[in-house]
């Protein structure tokens, strides 16, 4: 009996480091008060389709302080095999050649966005995403150059020039035996960071992701591969690492779960959460993706779901929270409605609710939790005034109902609100 008690307490201690394949019980940190504001936090993915839409005075840009682009490496090839062409660097004024219209999509979304992320990636092989090593050639010089290149554009050494990018994450879902597989992007990654080093002098000016994980498949977990995918040699010139997390109902590609719900997949983002701790403090952590159909569960249950999202991702320590995508897209299976604005940019009420809430409550940091059970009750404080967050777990409720907590009665459904608390 002691035997059997000691080998699964230390199973749960084995787990809580986030293990690859290790199923151990949701992780659980000591909660800490976050250096960003919910407004700092929160970020909207984008793809091509509102580019024409950025310059516009109702451009959300006004409410997002955060923007993920799809980083479309083909555009700098202008749709040729990287060991076939290299582009040069763009040179402002520049009519034409490689990095051109990838950097006036970029300048456009900086000036009007204040914390800018590329992911790297090439839509024009889908479902791959990324080029294999045969097509980068002799992978070592052609990364190598296109990555001085890329850095000479975006963010330049002199410190002068602007730098239009923020965080570069190596990669859109290059995940498990994914194009281009393990072994070359491993490759890929160790000489993106010797050109960075070289072009720096060390002295990095643009930070580094590590490649956005993914945990789409049914059958698997987020940290299957991670090292595999992530050297630990490598991990002292990364700035972060991210991962993207539906509320999957388990064992299906259905995004219907609330995110605090067992039944979800959400909540996985803790396993990354927990491997980070263990392996490499360091690193933030970003989701930069996550989101739900308005048209499987509802606009307002939309807007409630992202706004808990982002205060669990709060409370987990997760730097930044990104959602897929502002516009509705009807043609991608299993995403096309997660947008606040449909397809005939008409905002939705979930666009409203959002951008209310955060008019409201953006400048608040996370501070405590109070509860986070049936019941979550977080605190958040501006720096001069505090004030106490809750809403009712489970599937989303429009009716308020009474409940009952620590003796008080509270009025709540499943919005995050506003509440009164005697402590």
């Amino acid at each position: 009996m002691k035997k059997c008690l000691f080998i699964k307490v230390l199973t749960l201690i084995i787990c809580s480091t986030g293990l690859p394949g290790c199923r151990a019980q949701q992780y659980l940190p000591p909660a800490r008060p976050h250096a960003l504001s919910l407004r700092q936090m929160f970020g909207v993915t984008g793809g091509t389709n509102w580019d024409s839409e950025i310059k516009k005075d109702s451009f959300p840009g006004r409410i997002f302080a955060n923007a993920r682009m799809f980083y479309l490496q083909e555009k700098d090839f202008e749709d040729r095999q990287p060991a076939d062409f290299q582009p040069a660097a763009f040179q402002e004024g520049a009519r034409w050649g490689g990095f051109s219209e990838n950097y006036y999509r970029t300048k456009n979304w900086k000036e009007r966005i204040p914390y800018v992320i590329h992911s790297w990636e090439t839509v024009g092989k889908w479902p791959d995403k990324w080029y294999t090593c045969d097509e980068w050639g002799d992978l070592e010089s052609t990364v190598y150059t296109y990555t001085q290149e890329y850095l000479a554009t975006f963010c330049p050494r002199d410190r002068r020039r602007e730098c239009l990018v923020d965080l570069l994450e190596i990669g859109n879902e290059p995940w498990g035996e994914a194009t281009p597989g393990p072994e070359c992007f491993e490759q890929l990654l160790r000489t993106v960071i010797r050109a960075g080093d070289d072009y720096y002098g060390g002295r990095w000016r643009l930070q580094l992701s590590a490649p956005a994980f993914q945990n789409s498949k049914p059958d698997s977990r987020i940290n299957d591969h991670i090292d595999q995918m992530l050297p630990r040699s490598t991990l002292d010139k990364l700035a972060a690492i991210s991962g993207h997390f539906y509320a999957f109902e388990k064992g299906t590609h259905d995004i219907n779960q609330a995110p605090e719900s067992p039944n979800g997949r959400f909540l996985e983002f803790t396993d990354l959460v927990a491997w980070r701790d263990s392996v490499a403090p360091h690193l933030d952590l970003n989701i930069t993706e996550t989101g739900w159909n308005s048209e499987t569960i509802g606009e307002n249950a939309q807007a409630a779901y992202l706004l808990r999202a982002l205060l669990l991702s709060a409370r987990y320590g997760v730097n930044r929270l990104i959602f897929y995508e502002l516009y509705d897209q009807p043609h991608v299976p299993i995403y096309s409605s997660c947008g606040l604005i449909d397809a005939r940019k008409r905002p939705k009420k979930s666009y409203f609710l959002i951008r209310d809430f955060l008019d409201r409550y953006g400048a608040y940091r996370f501070q405590e939790v109070i509860s986070e059970k049936d019941v979550y009750i977080f605190s958040l404080s501006d720096g001069a005034n505090l004030l106490y967050l809750a809403w009712q777990a489970g599937p989303f409720r429009a009716e308020v109902s009474e409940v009952s907590f620590r003796g008080q009665r509270l009025q709540l459904n499943g919005m995050p609100q506003v509440i009164k608390l005697d402590r």
